[in-house]
């Protein structure tokens, strides 16, 4: 059942659209949670609104998942997102690498997504990316 669980959880996300926040049911636990460094969220209505707000001005976002382990009540899934957004990177595509990490029971539970918040959002903001790119070049000198 955990592998069914999961391989359906990465079929979601690999093949994700709008039109699928209406069927997250199925999945997820209605009240479930959801953990990232932007937020804490409890209850599956306010993640699929979060997740509408996500893909307001996103162009094109693709998951990849690279490796998945799973155990009896958990799973550890490492992926890729190749992204286009139209306020991050002047609209052009940016990857970001991250982990999941899901506890579930017949539904899921618990998502917490681990990923590099600066290289998502500040690293891709004009200004804010010189800064960093400074900033980072000034710690590897001392």
């Amino acid at each position: 059942m955990a592998h069914t669980l999961v391989d359906s959880f990465i079929q979601y996300f690999e093949q994700f659209s709008q039109d699928k926040l209406q069927h997250m049911d199925d999945l997820f636990s209605e009240n479930f949670i959801f953990v990232d460094p932007v937020q804490q969220i409890s209850g599956l209505a306010p993640y699929q609104r979060y997740l509408a707000s996500l893909y307001e001005n996103t162009k094109s976002c693709v998951f990849t998942v690279q490796q998945c382990d799973v155990a009896d009540s958990s799973a550890w899934i490492v992926w890729k997102m190749d992204c286009v957004h139209a306020r991050l990177n002047r609209g052009r595509a940016f990857q970001l690498e991250g982990v999941t990490h899901l506890k579930f029971d017949h539904r899921i539970t618990y998502q917490r997504d681990y990923y590099d918040l600066g290289a998502m959002v500040y690293e891709n903001i004009p200004f804010l990316r010189r800064v960093i790119f400074w900033l980072k070049n000034r710690m590897m000198q001392s």
